[in-house]
């Protein structure tokens, strides 16, 4: 039986020409399409959805997890063997991996963990979107199931009428949200993407790092509530009165437990416009700490 060691030597051997081939040819960022004001849902790929998924993964989203207990989404999902492969040769030299053993544990996951596993070890890394663009993901992982299942009916209900952002006609709302019966995969990775992508006046609809700062939530208070409250438009009412409310405190649960994205990486596309000028701070509010 060869040593750790030589090993070692023979998967770099054998793995490295596959890591440096994955270097090489990396998954660039997918680049946005010229006209960004047109129908995000005509423009979302299958490749888009599958990356949402990858990078929205909890091994990808939750910080400071144990590397020993990588948490696990229960996914449909194909890892082709050149992956295990090219995750492998990457990994060569790391505490966890070190050994026969180790390695062994790994080829023997079920696709969903080898599939966390390499989310975990990539995120925020240059290769993730070249990983995340090499496995199929045929199922939701745990917050995008949250999305569809409770957030995404109040939207709908309060927020993508025909009256306001559900309308096709964007001159006045500017910002379009699907209302789609059916709830198909592809309306809801549009929502889900917009919602992600959206910003007014630099502030962010979605905001994982300060959520109580989210469009999305301080839109949904009257004026008198909020700093930043939903432009003034005909017909507009609020969803909630208070900061309290059950809908509100859910919306917020489900913000605070979404992936932070990296603020010019993102998801390496961008499918929705950075919009400018539609929000005001309330006059009788204090200002913004320094």
């Amino acid at each position: 039986m060869p040593s750790t060691a030589v090993l070692l030597i023979i998967l770099s051997a054998v793995f490295g020409p596959l890591a440096l081939e994955l270097r090489h040819s990396r998954a660039e960022p997918m680049p946005p399409p010229d006209d960004l004001a047109g129908d995000v849902l005509a423009r979302l790929t299958a490749e888009h959805i599958n990356r949402v998924r990858f990078m929205e993964l909890r091994a990808a989203r939750e910080p400071n997890v144990n590397p020993n207990n990588i948490p696990i989404d229960r996914v449909t999902v194909v890892v082709p063997a050149e992956v295990t492969q090219r995750f492998l040769a990457s990994v060569l030299g790391d505490r966890e991996f070190r050994g026969d053993a180790a390695r062994r544990r790994f080829l023997a996951m079920t696709p969903p963990q080898k599939l966390s596993t390499i989310a975990y070890w990539m995120r925020d890394t240059e290769d993730e979107f070249a990983y995340a663009d090499a496995v199929r993901i045929e199922r939701d992982p745990t917050i995008l199931v949250e999305y569809k299942r409770r957030i995404q009916p109040i939207l709908m209900n309060g927020c993508a009428t025909s009256a306001c952002h559900g309308n096709p006609d964007t001159s006045r709302t500017r910002m379009r949200l699907y209302n789609d019966p059916r709830r198909q995969d592809r309306s809801l990775y549009a929502n889900f993407i917009t919602l992600r992508q959206w910003e007014v006046d630099h502030r962010l609809l979605v905001n994982r790092d300060k959520p109580d700062e989210s469009l999305l939530l301080t839109y949904t208070l009257p004026p008198d509530q909020t700093r930043y409250a939903h432009p003034a438009t005909d017909g507009f009412k609020p969803l909630y009165l208070r900061d309290d409310a059950p809908g509100y405190r859910l919306i917020r649960r489900w913000i605070s437990q979404l992936r932070s994205l990296h603020p010019e990486r993102g998801y390496g596309f961008r499918l929705v416009p950075r919009t400018a000028g539609a929000t005001q701070p309330a006059d009788d509010l204090p200002p913004d700490e320094p």
